[in-house]
């Protein structure tokens, strides 16, 4: 009897281990002339950094196949490091996803398995995934039945950094930016300031059930490609607009 009670627990410990590997945090860092770039121009690589929590021993050495088989649906420069927590290992990876106009990924995705992307669809860009996310889990799921990738993360952190002499304006719903509450937020980023938005993943959390999201908003000369070529009369008569693919 306390054979099979061992044997109950070990099999639901692995089970905790193994099911549903679910991020605790993702940080993405988002320059804001890599969105006007990605959304006039050509696709831009983002750096992200996951991280995983990981209960428990990995007898059966599945990590490291996993981690074999993530590799080659990542960029060539993604990074894999394990470190010990508190209530067991921790698990970063370091990687970048793509960010651009469905158009532009279309193509580029056909050449790059990522499993996830930034879409911008007129002013809006959303962290997605894409069709090569149930490719990568029936990968996984050949290691392992039970292992596989699910989102949305406990916390996904999006990192905005001005570098742009024209402030764009972000805005957000239902987040916390540096850790406050905010019902709608709306706030010009200017050069060299920064700020991150928390989009909380929680079952109780709208983004438990649609994707991370942001809106855009840039002054008409830069999505015309003219900078800081207007003169100040023409500054006062310009009208703002959200980017558009």
């Amino acid at each position: 009897m306390k054979n099979q009670i061992l044997g109950i627990v070990s099999a639901l410990f692995a089970l905790f281990i193994l099911f549903g590997c679910k991020p605790d945090k993702i940080v993405l860092e988002v320059y804001t002339s890599d969105i006007l770039k990605a959304s006039t121009e050509s696709v831009v690589e983002v750096p992200l950094t996951a991280t995983f929590s990981i209960m428990g021993e990995d007898e059966d050495g599945n990590l490291p196949k996993a981690s074999a088989v993530a590799k080659r649906y990542l960029d060539m420069k993604a990074e894999f490091k394990m470190s010990k927590g508190d209530w067991g290992d921790v698990m970063v990876i370091k990687c970048s996803v793509p960010m651009g106009t469905p158009e532009a990924l279309k193509t580029y995705l056909a050449a790059n398995h990522r499993p996830f992307a930034l879409t911008i669809n007129d002013s809006i860009v959303k962290l997605v995934a894409t069709e090569h996310l149930k490719t990568l889990n029936q990968d996984l799921g050949g290691i392992n039945m039970m292992l596989d990738v699910n989102m949305p993360a406990k916390s996904t952190i999006v990192r905005f950094i001005g570098d742009m002499a024209e402030a764009p304006e972000i805005k957000a719903f239902a987040v916390f930016v540096d850790n406050k509450p905010e019902i709608v937020f709306r706030k010009k980023i200017a050069r060299r300031a920064s700020f991150d938005i928390d989009y909380k993943g929680g079952d109780a959390s709208i983004y438990s059930e649609i994707a991370p999201q942001f809106q855009v908003k840039l002054q008409q000369e830069l999505i015309n490609g003219r900078g800081n070529s207007r003169t100040p009369a023409t500054d006062d008569l310009d009208r703002d607009r959200y980017i558009a693919p």
